[in-house]
């Protein structure tokens, strides 16, 4: 059943420079019923930060290249990446950094040079 105002991956495929298409990671299967060659993917999400979001960046860009796509990153989960993170810390130059939101607090040692790492329930004087 196809819903009103929509359009299968054929009839875009015949067309795809009329359509831009919202698309997941596991939807890349049907740019083969599209026969897309060519155009811009955009990715509006944040950069990998473990292990199995690397592997599935490979994986997309594996799928971006076959198609002949040129493969552009919008930074959009509202946080700064870590080399922003990095260098807005440095340039604070606080007299202690207290890591928090962080699934890495160590990354910071040797980025400044007094940090300390924040215990459950303990109360901290700033």
């Amino acid at each position: 059943m196809q819903l009103l105002n929509t359009k299968t991956t054929v009839e875009i495929g015949k067309n795809p420079e009329k359509y831009l298409c919202a698309m997941g990671f596991y939807n890349f299967p049907q740019l083969i019923d599209m026969k897309i060659q060519g155009g811009t993917y955009i990715h509006s999400a944040s950069e990998p930060w473990s292990e199995e979001q690397t592997f599935s960046v490979e994986r997309r860009n594996n799928w971006v290249e076959h198609f002949g796509l040129s493969n552009e990153q919008i930074h959009c989960s509202g946080h700064a990446n870590r080399t922003d993170l990095f260098q807005i810390v440095q340039e604070i130059d606080a007299e202690t950094l207290y890591p928090i939101h962080s699934e890495t607090p160590e990354e910071y040692m040797g980025i400044v040079d007094n940090i300390a790492f924040a215990e459950y329930a303990k109360s901290y004087e700033l």
